[in-house]
Parts: structure tokens; C-alpha cells; sequence
């Protein structure tokens, strides 16, 4: 899948950072990808990080001993903040020509792919960065979720792509390296590619047929649902990409604030094109002046509902995941 608008996508990591930690689950997540990344490998490894966000990632390679380098385009992850956690940082994009002459046993890119307009060309790139046996792990956000689910939320603005098992095998065989191994993450909604240079042997499912049908009728029930929440007493749960989504399907809403738990949102707004909303601190926001809560952020939303009963939330709690993907979490607002 392909956004036709991507030349018009400007991005906005400059200044803010997306997907940093708010939880120690979100930790343990990057500590069980670099120890199932390492395994079997003798430390330490030389490890680049591509487009490393908040640098959690990267830190986490360092406290496990290896050598690692974060290129960021970000002014928000600093050298004080590698030094630190024990990692280098390079503030630009990818590719670097300071990193042209040095070459790493693994390269990590995760959820940058994505945001590229030529992922052939930046897959090439990582490839060629990889020393002698070394290795890469991409991940993406899953095409065959979104048709799977036919999930509006996770059609997110700043993403020019969604791959595809299939589609992405064969962005990496053009680039001239091969899909070695898979991971699912988050149930399957992101996927992890390990990848190498060179032919090799390469396997994917068929993907998932299209039906532009069935996602137009979970928009039309999105927005169905979303008119009858309590105009003005409805808050959405995390200023993230799916918030971002849902504004662009309902652009003017009934909600009258969005909470999150990144300090570094607290006091800006998002925006529609037919509205702007405050983004507030979830522990000191005034929980009783809202009936129903909306989490966006719904990979976390077991863990969110849990957090707003314990501050005293007795409204209704609704999850924006699409109502096939069962979890213990609150119920989906697309359920039947």
C-alpha cells in the first residue's frame, strides 16, 4: 500500500520523538529483541542504529555490552544522553557519509522503513554498512494487518508505505539481500525481517487480498460510534499516530482533551483540519469531567484502562483496536 499524498508528508521527528518508553513493559520489549538478536553471537558486536527515536533501543544494546552507534535526526536524543547510556550518537539521516568506511556486525531500522519514500535504496544502504557474516533487522508496521483487520486507526498520515510479507521480500531482493527470518510483534501488527546481503533463500505467505469494502464499512462504523460518545465529556488516550489517524476519518469530534504520558507532549495540541486539542498529563487531568475515555494508543490499552481505574476513572473506558484482534484489554469500539 502506497500513500499518494507522501510528497505532501512532512515530518516532525526534529523536534518531538515518537514511541519513547512510558512503561517498563516498553523496556522489557527492546531488552527481549536485543537478547534474541544476540543469541548465540560472542560480544561485543559493533551495532548501528538506524533512525534510533529516543535512543531506548540503542541503550539497551549498550547495557548489554556492545558498541553502538544511533543516527537520529532528532535534536532530542543528544551526546549527553549516549554518553549517559554508553552509546554514540549521530545527529542526521540515513544514509550518513561519516559512516561510509565503517561497518557493523547488525543494523537495526525499526519503524523508520516506512517513513521512506525509496526503500529500496535505503535497504541497499543497510546492507551495504554490514561487515563480513553480519546481519540486519527491519521492522515495519504489517500491510496484512491492516487488511486483515481492516483497521482505519492503523492508517497512520506520516507512513508512505505498508508492506506486505511478500511486497517486502521483494523490496529486499531487489536491493540484493534476502529475508532470512521473520518475527511478529504486537500480536502481529509490526513485523521483524532479519536480512542479509545476498541471494539466499527467502520465504513469505501469500499476504492478504485487499477488500476496500470492508474497510470502508469499519470507517463508516468508526464514525457511526464515535457521533454518539458524549459530546465535550470524551477523552481520546494517546496523542500518537492512531489519535493522528482518527482525526483524519472524524476530523471534528466529541472529545474535549487528549491525555498521553510523554511529558515532552504536555502543553502542545493536536490537530485536525477542523479543530485543535489540548494534550494533558493523565495524573494531574481532572478525570471526572469526562464520561468515556477513547484510547488510540491501543497496543497499550490493557495497561491503560487498568492505570485510569486506578485513578479513580468510573466512565467509560472503549479501545480504538479493531474489534478482530481479541485481547483482556476494554472493548472495541468497532465490536458489534
Amino acid at each position: 500500500m502506497w500513500n499518494v499524498a507522501a510528497a505532501t508528508v512532512r515530518g516532525h521527528h526534529a523536534e518531538f520523538l515518537t514511541n519513547a518508553p512510558v512503561s517498563e513493559a516498553m523496556v522489557d520489549r527492546h531488552r527481549r529483541l536485543v537478547d534474541s538478536l544476540v543469541a548465540g553471537r560472542v560480544a561485543p558486536l559493533r551495532v548501528l542504529d538506524v533512525g534510533a527515536g529516543s535512543g531506548a533501543l540503542s541503550a539497551s544494546f549498550a547495557a548489554a555490552g556492545h558498541e553502538v552507534t544511533a543516527i537520529e535526526p532528532s535534536s532530542a536524543l543528544d551526546d549527553a544522553t549516549g554518553a549517559r547510556f554508553g552509546f554514540r550518537v549521530l545527529r542526521g539521516s540515513w544514509p550518513d557519509p561519516r559512516l561510509r568506511s565503517e561497518h557493523f556486525d547488525l543494523v537495526v531500522c525499526v519503524q523508520v522503513l516506512e517513513h521512506t519514500s525509496d526503500p529500496v535504496t535505503v535497504i541497499e544502504s543497510i546492507l551495504a554498512a554490514l561487515a563480513p557474516g553480519g546481519t540486519a533487522y527491519v521492522e515495519v508496521p504489517s500491510g496484512d494487518w491492516v487488511q486483515r483487520h481492516a483497521s482505519p486507526i492503523d492508517v497512520h498520515v506520516p507512513h508512505v508505505h505498508y508492506f506486505a510479507s511478500r511486497s517486502f521480500a521483494r523490496v529486499v531482493q531487489r536491493a540484493g539481500g534476502s529475508v532470512v527470518a521473520s518475527r511478529d510483534v504486537i500480536a502481529g501488527r509490526d513485523v521483524g525481517y532479519e536480512i542479509c546481503a545476498g541471494d539466499g533463500q527467502s520465504s513469505w505467505s501469500a499476504g492478504i487480498v485487499p477488500d476496500a469494502g470492508e474497510f470502508a464499512r469499519s470507517v463508516e462504523r468508526l464514525r457511526d460510534r464515535v457521533a454518539a460518545l458524549p459530546r465535550g465529556r470524551t477523552a481520546i488516550y494517546g496523542a500518537n499516530a492512531g489519535t493522528q489517524a482518527l482525526l483524519g476519518w472524524v476530523p471534528q469530534g466529541p472529545w474535549g482533551t487528549v491525555l498521553d504520558d510523554t511529558p515532552t507532549y504536555w502543553g502542545h495540541r493536536v490537530y485536525s483540519s477542523a479543530g485543535e486539542w489540548p494534550i494533558c498529563d493523565p495524573g494531574t487531568c481532572d478525570l471526572a469531567n469526562y464520561e468515556c475515555v477513547l484510547i488510540a494508543a491501543y497496543v497499550h490499552d490493557t495497561a491503560i484502562a487498568a492505570r485510569l481505574r486506578a485513578r479513580g476513572f468510573r466512565g467509560t473506558v472503549w479501545s480504538l483496536r479493531p474489534a478482530t484482534a481479541v485481547t483482556d484489554g476494554p472493548p472495541s469500539l468497532f465490536a458489534d
